[in-house]
């Protein structure tokens, strides 16, 4: 009778393990369920931002081209030479809208910058060319 008690209680000890087990699986699978639903929302999100970014990239592209077209335009009414070299560098090349947003976000600042100086010299030649 003992070994039948102590295997009955070994039984037991068994389903509380397998029963606690359990919980513990169907507590990670409620996490798992949880932590996809988070990466499906944080995937959207992504592919949201990817697309503003890549608009405002493209925007910021077509900013660039119209200001320095302006910039050439002036230049030009004021017998100055159109291509500036800090406007026209190797910098200027287009890059790829998958390239990370940050440099280009800088060298778009910069060439706007530089447009920007470049409007306050032709209003400075301009002042000058009309007291002449």
């Amino acid at each position: 009778m003992n070994d039948l008690t102590k295997t009955i209680d070994d039984l037991a000890q068994a389903q509380t393990t397998v029963n606690q087990t359990e919980a513990e699986r169907d507590a990670l699978l409620e996490t798992l369920r949880q932590k996809e639903a988070e990466l499906n929302t944080t995937q959207t999100e992504l592919a949201n931002l990817n697309h503003r970014t890549g608009n405002e990239i493209t925007a910021l592209r077509s900013e660039l081209a119209n200001m320095t077209s302006q910039v050439d335009t002036c230049r030009a009414a004021l017998g100055l030479p159109t291509v500036d070299p800090i406007l026209s560098s190797p910098k200027a090349e287009r890059l790829p809208l998958d390239h990370d947003a940050t440099p280009f976000t800088f060298r778009v600042d910069f060439f706007i910058s530089a447009i920007k100086q470049e409007l306050v010299k032709i209003s400075q030649y301009f002042r000058a060319w009309q007291t002449n």
